[in-house]
């Protein structure tokens, strides 16, 4: 399989837009991020956080797809029961997101990330009440809780509310990479 590639999603955010006949303003008002950063997104000039795509998304009444979702090849298609990564990712300086959830009818949904070391990640509200399980794959994530701090060394995991989720920082020399099992789904 192929390295998953950063997307530019900038232009795909202002055609959805511009379909909806919705101005910057009116989609900042939706999203709750200034016109100005969703300008700078458009324009490629900014990358926005998980949650801010995941708001921009449900704001333009698109699934997460439209942005980052290529379809597999046919063969990789013929298991309903058998996904295939998604081939785009969503990324920023700290932390690259790669979907791993295909079909958004499910009660949950798969993310992995990745961090380079040293770096760290802000959670923000994501709009809803959640539960989830990172399990590190490679490196250390120290997840920062509103009940404290938790280390979490490659081969473990955690399980939390979502809604305890403060930030994450990879720890460590190396790049630091889990899965996140999200439910209900904050992507469709």
């Amino acid at each position: 399989m192929p390295e998953p590639r950063n997307t530019d999603i900038g232009p795909l955010v202002r055609s959805r837009r511009k379909d909806l006949g919705l101005s910057l303003r009116d989609l900042a008002e939706r999203t709750g991020v200034t016109h100005g950063f969703l300008g700078q997104i458009e324009r490629g000039e900014s990358s926005p956080s998980i949650e801010t795509f995941l708001r921009i998304a449900k704001a333009l009444k698109a699934p997460v797809t439209y942005f980052i979702g290529d379809d597999p090849p046919a063969d990789e298609r013929d298991d309903p029961e058998v996904d295939t990564v998604l081939q785009r990712r969503l990324s920023n300086d700290s932390i690259s997101y790669e979907m791993l959830s295909r079909d958004f009818s499910h009660k949950m949904e798969l993310f992995r990330a990745r961090m380079r070391p040293g770096a760290t990640w802000v959670s923000r509200d994501l709009g809803q009440p959640t539960e989830q399980v990172i399990y590190v794959l490679q490196g250390r994530l120290k997840i920062t809780l509103s009940s404290g701090q938790q280390i979490v060394d490659a081969n473990s995991f955690h399980y939390l509310n979502g809604d305890s989720l403060r930030g994450v920082e990879a720890v460590g020399d190396c790049e630091t990479v889990w899965i996140s099992v999200i439910t209900p789904p904050i992507a469709s």
